[in-house]
């Protein structure tokens, strides 16, 4: 007979996996009569049969394709690659919330010149970036670039590293910090007071602070026009204050 278990159901720190030995409650749900486990121990007859030991421990390092975890009951150090994690673990996960920066050093061909080869150099591009005095690649793909944007090689990027079940590192969740060129965007003016107004984009649900000095001295512009402008980081100094840095509009 099988039932059921869920993973608030084990009583203690650890995993299971199949053919371990355990000791558990029988608990029924009122709901619908269903029977499950409940308060799962993890017998010490499992490592007298498989002859294995468990450990915990900590991600210490990541590489590309391999890591080292820190064994949380000795002061010991245990090299690991990536095709060795368990096979439930989610198609991509995200190793840290941490995010990082770095330079797109390979671009995505957009062009169709792949002409059906199907090479995945054309759908695939590379991010360089330091870690402890060392240069790191990593691969992107189009649906790893946060917003409406095509980045192009020279472009600052910071993203998070991900790692799937092949067990191969990349870059997701990739914001666009700093481009190598001027990025032109699209929107429409939705607001204007005495000397300074908002325009509102058209990629993204997000309001722009422009200043009148900063548009076209040719063009006077009026709520509902449609415009296009650059995005460009300032830095403004005070004595009173430090150093900031300001998103304004600087070209309409």
């Amino acid at each position: 007979v099988e039932v059921p278990f869920g993973d608030k159901d084990q009583k203690g720190d650890f995993t299971l996996r199949h053919g371990d030995w355990v000791q558990f409650l029988l608990a029924t749900d009122r709901r619908d009569q269903l029977q499950r486990a409940t308060a799962i121990s993890l017998l010490d007859e499992t490592f007298e049969v498989s002859g294995e030991k468990r450990e915990q421990g900590v991600v210490a390092a990541l590489k590309e394709g391999f890591g080292f975890l820190r064994c949380v009951e000795r002061n010991t150090r245990l090299f690991f690659h990536f095709t060795e994690v368990l096979d439930t673990i989610a198609p991509e996960v995200v190793l840290s919330e941490e995010r990082v920066t770095g330079t797109v050093t390979t671009e995505i061909k957009s062009d169709g010149s792949s002409n059906g080869s199907g090479n995945s150099s054309e759908t695939t591009g590379r991010i360089s970036y330091e870690n402890s005095g060392e240069c790191f690649f990593l691969p992107y793909t189009k649906d790893d670039v946060e917003g409406n944007v095509t980045l192009h090689s020279g472009d600052k990027v910071s993203f998070q590293i991900a790692t799937n079940q092949r067990g191969n590192l990349g870059a997701c969740h990739i914001r666009l910090e700093n481009p190598v060129h001027p990025v032109k965007y699209r929107g429409v003016v939705c607001s204007m007071k005495e000397s300074f107004g908002f325009i509102e984009r058209a990629d993204v649900v997000k309001e722009i602070f422009f200043h009148f000095s900063e548009a076209d001295e040719t063009v006077e512009l009026r709520p509902g026009d449609d415009v296009e402008f650059i995005i460009q980081t300032r830095n403004v100094s005070s004595r009173k204050k430090p150093v900031i840095s300001l998103d304004q509009l600087i070209e309409v």
